[in-house]
């Protein structure tokens, strides 16, 4: 996998302080050492939206490799 991308979702019911230490206690300590260690995690709320804009971008950003055919996501 070269493009990995964590969603930290939920955030709309935990304090901000709570979603900070689960970042830092729980979600990079679970993929230390693993290919998703380094990957980009955004704090997403489905519910309020929040951040879903920032997810899109990112990955109409990405060039996505397929059965060795380079594709655009918008081609």
């Amino acid at each position: 996998m070269k493009h990995i991308l964590i969603l930290q979702n939920k955030i709309d019911v935990v304090k901000e302080s709570q979603a900070k230490e689960r970042y830092e206690q729980q979600i990079l300590a679970f993929v230390q050492g693993t290919v998703a260690e380094g990957a980009p995690v955004i704090p997403i709320s489905a519910q309020l939206k929040y951040n879903i804009e920032v997810v899109c971008e990112v990955e109409n950003s990405k060039i996505y490799i397929r059965r060795g055919v380079t594709i655009k996501p918008n081609d």
